[in-house]
């Protein structure tokens, strides 16, 4: 049953790390009633649950804060007949979004991503032009000048290296005897080095976007209201001009009415409630079985990923993450596959001394390689005009055999460094991880933390147990280097892509047919309809993808003021009812 409408300015679907930054920027404005509605639960600054509070992530794990049935074909096509694999995928679904469960680390895009995001029609995205935004949020611990933030909601800060795990430390120095240099900050050059991590967090807590602009004076500005538990079914149009959400709640369906309706539901749902509300290429809408409304063929296309191919060691005493420090993230490295056609720093890899929240993650260590510059495109279509039935996602991973070509090369790269015969005291065994985040041993709970430690004392019975244990994931590091096609299978076998959906709803010209939003981030050929977040992104960027979501949400925040101050001088917009 249909409740009666409540009338709103603008709002905000999706308190992920955008829809927090744009509900609280236009809510600075007392004039304007903002309505931000989340599909998850509330998470008060302050009263947290541990799970998110810590700096360690393992908020991921934990089902009441990630979408339920949400399964993707995650992986490469395997050659065989086999297909993609599928499995759970993890987004966030709770105030802060992927903020509020991701591993905060903290990169920025390069300045070459934006030149392309310019030549796809992303008139305004210039280097100059979305650096201040990067800014803006960013309040660096360790460094000032003009590239850098001061002051910003969300604090910046790198683990000294003298305070490193032994493992990373000597990955690390590894990495530099093979010629790659080092670089003290990361955000003063886009160059092949080997960097200190740069994480968004505090050494005692997490800070996502809920925690930095949902806070105690945001949250009492009478103009802001924030409806957790409430999941977006479709934007509500009049003709071609967006008017309203339908929510359903635990009591029921309400509808709001809105003067601007703001999509920040993130690369996967983002397309999916536009599809749900008509908006998207009409053969696949009404093969779904929703009435199409605006024919526009690009929502839900050009989905982007960062493919990834993980390295497992297990790691003596003395090598492990010491108990005073949370945050597993302390180095990284940027480094260019020197293939034709590819961008310089398009591949990345990161080393950490712990790899999960129980006992034997405290002794498992991984090295993670990254194409950071990937060309591969999928896509998100629906399987239902119901939005409790999650989307189809293929990510189409490494399709373009550029990418799998450079996967390829960054794991023999890392490979090499396991080799080196400097980190023999550092490492025992080395496998292939195939549980990835499905691990059954990742849900908390007791039972897990004594399994985790019969485990553990179980590897530590010595070098015949562990290779017993682990059976055909083990590998000699030097061997699979050496031996391109059992490397090439590995990779195929066991590649997936992270957590980072990019591209359904990018920015492009009102003449480009797979363009969906313009440079100011309205959606073409509906009025009133905006989407700002990672979705929008042209290409991906050249890093992870969380700071420069940030950034979009800032930026679109601006622009949406800028275009509302547009409005003449003593008129008031009338607010669109609901019939």
């Amino acid at each position: 049953m249909t409740t009666p409408s409540h009338a709103y300015d603008f709002v905000i679907v999706g308190a992920g790390a955008t829809g927090c930054i744009v509900a609280a920027r236009l809510s600075e404005d007392p004039g304007v009633r903002v309505l931000l509605v989340e599909a998850g639960e509330d998470v008060p600054p302050g009263r947290e649950p541990e799970p998110i509070a810590d700096p360690f992530p393992w908020a991921w794990c934990v089902p009441r804060y990630i979408w339920p049935g949400l399964v993707v074909a995650i992986g490469a096509d395997r050659g065989d007949g086999r297909g993609r694999f599928s499995r759970p995928w993890v987004q966030g679904r709770v105030v802060g979004g992927g903020s509020s469960v991701n591993g905060m680390l903290a990169q920025r895009g390069a300045p070459s991503d934006f030149d392309e995001w310019v030549a796809a029609g992303a008139e305004g995205w210039s280097w100059d032009e979305v650096l201040p935004y990067y800014c803006r949020f960013e309040n660096d611990l360790d460094f000032d000048g003009p590239m850098h933030g001061r002051g910003g909601p969300v604090p910046l800060r790198r683990q000294p290296a003298a305070q490193w795990p032994g493992f990373v430390s000597r990955w690390a120095a590894a990495l530099r005897a093979s010629g790659l240099p080092h670089l003290d900050d990361i955000h003063a050059a886009h160059v092949d080095s080997v960097a200190p991590s740069v994480m968004n967090n505090l050494p005692d807590r997490r800070v996502g976007a809920a925690q930095a602009y949902l806070d105690a004076s945001a949250r009492a500005r009478p103009n802001l209201t924030i409806l957790p538990d409430a999941v977006a079914e479709r934007v509500l149009l009049d003709g071609r001009r967006a008017c309203g959400l339908r929510v359903r709640t635990a009591t029921g369906t309400v509808e709001f009415a809105a003067h601007d309706v703001v999509v920040c539901g993130g690369g996967v749902h983002s397309p999916a409630l536009l599809m749900r509300s008509g908006i998207g290429p009409g053969a696949s809408l009404q093969a779904a079985g929703v009435p199409v409304a605006v024919d526009l063929r690009g929502v839900g296309r050009g989905l982007q990923n960062h493919p990834a191919f993980h390295l497992a060691v297990h790691l003596p005493r003395d090598a492990t993450q010491p108990a005073s420090l949370r945050a597993p993230f302390h180095a990284m490295a940027r480094f260019s596959s020197g293939l034709d056609g590819c961008p310089p720093t398009d591949l990345a890899a990161f080393a950490v001394a712990r790899s999960a929240w129980h006992p034997l993650g405290n002794r498992i260590g991984a090295i993670s390689t990254f194409v950071h510059k990937p060309y591969s495109r999928g896509w998100v279509t629906l399987r239902s005009p119901d939005a409790a039935t999650m989307p189809e996602v293929d990510f189409n991973l490494l399709s373009d055999p550029r990418d799998f070509d450079r996967l390829v090369i960054g794991a023999r790269r890392m490979l090499s460094v396991l080799a080196d015969p400097s980190m023999r005291d550092v490492i025992h065994e080395v496998f292939v991880p195939t549980g990835g985040h499905g691990n059954a041993l990742n849900t908390p709970s007791t039972g897990n933390r004594i399994k985790s430690r019969i485990a553990t004392g179980l590897f530590d019975l010595g070098p015949g147990m562990r290779r017993r244990l682990l059976g055909d994931a083990l590998i000699d590091p030097s061997v699979l280097r050496a031996d391109r096609g059992a490397l090439e299978r590995v990779v195929r076998e066991t590649a997936a892509g992270v957590h980072h959906p990019t591209g359904t709803c990018r920015i492009g010209a009102a003449t480009d047919a797979d363009a969906v939003v313009d440079p100011r981030c309205r959606v073409h050929g509906v009025e009133g309809l905006r989407v700002a977040d990672a979705s929008v992104m042209p290409t991906i960027v050249t890093a992870g993808t969380h700071l420069t979501a940030l950034m979009i949400g800032e930026k679109a925040a601006a622009m949406i003021r800028e275009d509302r101050g547009r409005v003449a001088v003593g008129t008031r917009r009338q607010t669109t009812t609901v019939s």
